[in-house]
């Protein structure tokens, strides 16, 4: 499961020191009140409370279990000891302060002298922590509210400040907050554990707050462990459900051959008994000697039986996709198997039994086929109200009633059909009686003489029926796993941008999509001072290509054909100077006239043939200043048709301002260097970039002017009182109005909005604006890395579909260059089938990119969902096993009894080659017919139940999967089998003493 399902966040607000102590106690309470079977890793951090400096500069301290991993060190090293901290660069900027130096916070009017060890940068989205920072990764901020008051006071405040490990406690301030996410591994835990674990995690939260003894003034508790394991539990059931069903199956089949066998071997005997009491045996000498045969019969089976199981439980186990899941093959058989082995002896000793002794008068009632019809018809009507049940109400996985449906039915249907073949039959004979010669006229007379042929085709029918319907099931789940992930993936195969494998033929030829979280919210509240409805969601933003990708397969009817239509806007293409193939850094010349203190961020966007867009920092100028910068773009050096496409800066002071002042940023002299720091060609013309318009991220009423001549490219703004930081841009598109999105109808309720509503989204600190253009029942493509790694491992994951927002990715992205996004703004490529397919030939690649086969095939060799196909493969060849040697001995005991009319049709003159014929004939007649009977109500038995089925084991909507497979190859070859076993038997009858037998009878 993934992290943010059953990871543990505990907060604890004004934490007791040492605060190495406090974290230890949390992590020994987590691991205390889930049990021995989870273990457990923490990452976390901890953050002071504020302190000033004597010029009244606000700053905190915070303890960061992997600095790197949260931020980027520029200059320095990260702190290790002490009162060592790592300040941020534009802190440092703004004071002044430079590696080296000491930084001293006044705490209760004691000096904390803290020594700068490093400069760090770090963006609201570099890690779990900067989303708690007050500052929201600035680092600086003039006009902070200063903490503690109830009303703004504006002040001057720089951090976080990233002390070493221990840290906090050696400055002595007191810590202010800590937080430890506490990360569980299940590897000790089975499936006989989940309930405990269950009962646990209940009670989990108030057992580490009585184990951590408050170690502050509050304790927060947040986790979604219970809602993970109950879908896990949900999984786990539907897919024992879907097996149970497809057991229950070869269940009938087996009562249907032991049955069968032990009835026809009762009328075998029963000639013999009526024999031995004519010559004085008595009715209780009998009986015993019925117990003698049932008892030994029950011991070889409660005996062989268990190992068996242990046989079928391997050969499951062993085979794919269930071989993969790591399961023991080899488990020997328990007090439960072994009392189940007992119970199925008993029942086959019964069987055996009773029908021998039950006296001949009871058995021979005239009620007792009136008994037989009500108990058949019985199960019809039974039948038919199941099948009415699920059509009116679709079941839940586990339901008991859906999971003997498919059994029940099938037996209703093999009932007609074999009521049906019993007519024909009689049918066939009469035709016979008036054809000419004697063969036809002696077989039809020898066939409608034949005991228990209805048991025969039963047999063959529930096991040509069972195998149809379990191969279906099958193969129609097996289809809803791969419209699962082919619609958790939206394309065929995707590829995260930062896997360094992926070659430039897939990247040009790729889709570009940014996957974004935001907190989205209605633009316009409820009334004056009214509610703003706030919901958290995924924004994804797709490319022209990646939506025509979108639009294909099961992704296009789960909604991306609606998505397709709603978002048609091509836009007009990027306008901007081409960058020369082969550059490895721009180098330009800056200069910048501005208020005295505004420092600005200046940067370059370029574009490539895929429509990927970069943002480039060239370097920071200070007003009043000209430098050249220089800039690197591609360490291999720059692919060709890569134009660049905008420039920004970003304008921040480290003072407030007192006027209105203009502001000036020239960037020329724009030249693209080689490797060895020699130009690739002359200055580059910035002609083309003569329509670029400018942007203003705080008002896009007021932009800034743009000014371009083939050197230089100039923007002009005015930075005034209400000054706050601001982005001006200069860009080669239209940069005005909202995005177009499309919103799950569910998120619409959520937020309270219809379509053509404006919504205001939040992506990493900024601002977007979004107009609703249409609704949609669900976001294919929605799922993210972590979700795909949890599908494929057959673990359950969050549903994103209906809280994802579907935008124009090239809006998208224009809206975060304009306000001052930084690095390659792409997450993942989305590649068409083509593509795909040639990119997985190649092994530089193939292990970058996830497709829909790979992960539908993980998904279906997962633990909870392997049992499956693995159950139906060996169901079906067990259900044919056991149907020939059912056949088999149906077959055998017929002809045993059938000795003396084999024996008269010799006498009439029946060659031995035309009995061979006729008794061949006749069991390859109830063999065909019960496949026919077979085929017919093992499909309709699927079409009536088999989608329900597959829903209800947790799979999706999907149409019925005709297993042709079954209809053609099985009953083909269990028909070959079927008559080398009829063949066989009664070959065995052309050696029988004909003048014996006519003599003293069929059992002289």
């Amino acid at each position: 499961m993934t992290g943010d399902q059953v990871d543990v966040t505990i907060r604890v607000i004004g934490p007791s020191s040492p605060v190495a102590e406090t974290r230890k106690a949390l992590d020994d309470a987590t691991a205390k009140a889930y049990g021995p079977e989870v273990s457990w890793s923490s990452t976390g951090w901890v953050s002071s409370d504020w302190r000033t400096t004597a010029a009244g500069v606000y700053s905190y301290l915070v303890e960061l279990d992997d600095p790197a991993a949260e931020a980027e060190l520029v200059v320095g090293r990260w702190p290790t000891s002490g009162l060592g901290i790592a300040m941020p660069e534009a802190a440092a900027r703004s004071l002044g302060v430079g590696v080296g130096d000491t930084f001293t916070l006044v705490n209760d009017e004691t000096p904390v002298e803290l020594h700068v060890d490093g400069l760090y940068r770090s963006s609201p989205d570099s890690g779990v922590f900067w989303q708690n920072d007050p500052l929201a990764a600035a680092g600086n901020a003039v006009d902070f509210a200063e903490p503690g008051r109830s009303f703004y006071f504006p002040v001057h405040a720089v951090g976080p400040l990233i002390a070493a490990p221990n840290g906090v406690d050696a400055s002595h301030i007191p810590p202010a907050q800590l937080s430890v996410v506490e990360h569980p591994s299940f590897t000790s835990t089975g499936v006989a554990g989940l309930p405990a674990l269950h009962e646990r995690v209940a009670d989990a939260e108030i057992e580490i707050a009585r184990a951590a003894e408050y170690p502050g003034e509050m304790l927060i508790i947040d986790t979604k462990m219970d809602t993970a394991l109950d879908a896990v539990s949900e999984g786990l059931t539907a897919s024992r459900a879907a097996a149970l069903i497809i057991i229950l199956l070869v269940l009938v089949v087996v009562a249907v051959a032991v049955a069968s066998v032990t009835r026809l071997l009762a009328d075998a005997r029963a000639a013999e008994f009526e024999l031995l009491r004519s010559r004085g045996a008595s009715w209780l000498q009998t009986s015993l000697a019925v117990a003698i045969d049932a008892t030994a019969i029950a011991i070889v089976v409660a005996l062989a039986s268990p190992w068996g199981g242990v046989l079928l439980h391997a050969l499951i186990v062993g085979s794919a996709p269930l071989n993969k899941a790591g399961l023991e093959q080899w488990v020997l058989p328990d007090a439960a198997v072994w009392s189940g082995a007992i119970a199925f002896a008993v029942v086959i000793a019964a069987l055996i039994f009773v029908p021998s002794v039950a006296p001949r008068q009871l058995t021979a009632t005239t009620w007792a086929p009136a008994m037989a019809v009500a108990t058949e018809s019985a199960v019809v009507v039974a039948a038919m109200l199941m099948v009415w049940r699920i059509a009116a109400v679709q079941p839940e996985g586990g339901d008991l009633l859906l999971t003997a449906t498919p059994a029940v039915l099938l037996i209703a249907a093999v009932i007609i059909g074999s009521r049906v073949l019993i007519v024909a039959t009689r049918g066939i004979a009469a035709l016979t009686s008036k054809a000419r010669g004697a063969i036809l006229p002696l077989g039809g007379w020898f066939a409608a003489r034949g005991p228990g042929r209805s048991a025969g085709a039963v047999l063959i029918a529930l096991t040509v029926g069972a195998s149809v319907v379990i191969l279906g099931v099958n193969a129609t789940w097996q289809q809803s796993v791969q419209n699962e992930a082919a619609v958790a993936l939206g394309a065929p195969a995707r590829v995260e941008s930062g896997d360094v494998s992926i070659a430039p033929s897939i990247a040009a030829s790729a889709a570009p999509v940014m996957r974004r979280d935001a907190l989205i919210s209605k633009t316009d509240p409820a009334g004056p001072g009214g509610p703003v409805p706030v919901a958290p969601a995924q924004v994804l933003g797709l490319s022209a290509a990646a939506r025509a990708v979108l639009d294909e397969g099961p992704a296009a009817e789960a909604g991306g054909s609606a998505i397709t239509r709603a978002l048609t806007e091509a836009g007009s293409e990027d306008t901007g100077p081409m960058v020369p193939t082969g550059a490895v850094s721009l180098q330009a010349g800056v200069a910048f006239e501005g208020p005295e203190g505004v420092v600005a961020e200046v940067s370059i966007a370029l574009e490539d043939a895929a429509g990927t867009i970069t943002v480039v920092p060239l370097g920071s100028i200070t007003a009043g200043t000209a430098v050249t910068l220089v800039a690197p773009i591609a360490s291999d050096g720059l692919q060709e048709d890569v134009r660049l496409v905008a420039a920004t800066m970003h304008l921040d002071s480290d003072v407030p301002l007192t006027g209105e002042t203009p502001a000036e940023l020239t960037i020329g002299t724009l030249t693209a260097l080689t490797a060895e720091g020699t130009a690739t060609s002359s200055q580059m013309t910035l002609r083309d970039a003569s329509s670029w318009r400018g942007t203003n991220s705080n008002d896009e009423a007021e932009p800034p002017t743009v000014t371009v001549t083939d050197s230089e490219i100039r923007l002009d703004s005015v930075v005034g009182v209400s000054y706050s930081p601001v982005t001006y841009g200069a860009v080669g598109w239209d940069p005005s109005g909202a995005i177009s999105a499309v919103v799950p109808e569910s998120l619409m309720d959520d937020l309270d909005v219809e379509a053509g509503a404006q919504l205001q989204g939040f992506i990493a600190g900024t601002p977007v604006s979004f107009r609703i253009v249409a609704d949609t029942s669900g976001v294919p493509g929605s799922a993210t890395a972590s979700d795909l790694a949890a599908l494929e491992s057959g673990l359950p994951s969050p549903s994103r579909m209906t809280s994802t927002i579907v935008v124009d990715g090239k809006a998208l992205v224009h809206w975060l260059v304009q306000a001052s996004a930084h690095g390659p703004l792409v997450d993942e490529f989305w590649l068409s089938g083509e593509v795909a397919d040639a990119s997985l030939t190649s092994d530089s690649n193939a292990g970058a990119i996830v497709d829909t086969a790979t992960l539908a095939q993980g998904m279906m060799e997962a633990p909870l969902r392997a049992e499956i196909p693995a159950t139906s493969a060996i169901a079906v060849w067990a259900s044919v096993l056991l149907a020939l040697a059912g056949f088999g001995a149906r077959t055998a005991a017929i002809s045993r009894s059938r000795r003396l009319e084999s024996a008269q049709l010799r006498a009439l003159g029946l060659s031995r080659r035309g009995m061979l014929g006729v008794a061949s004939a006749d069991a390859g007649a109830v063999a065909a017919g019960g496949i026919v009977i077979g085929l017919g109500a093992g499909l309709v038995t699927l079409m009536l139940v088999g989608t329900r089925v597959v829903t209800a084991s947790g799979g999706m909507g999907v149409n019925l999967v005709v297993p042709w497979q079954a209809v053609t190859v099985l009953p083909l070859v269990l028909l070959g089998a079927l008559a080398v076993i009829s063949v066989g038997i009664a070959n065995g009858q052309r050696r029988l003493p004909l003048p014996d037998l006519l003599r003293l009878g069929a059992d002289g």
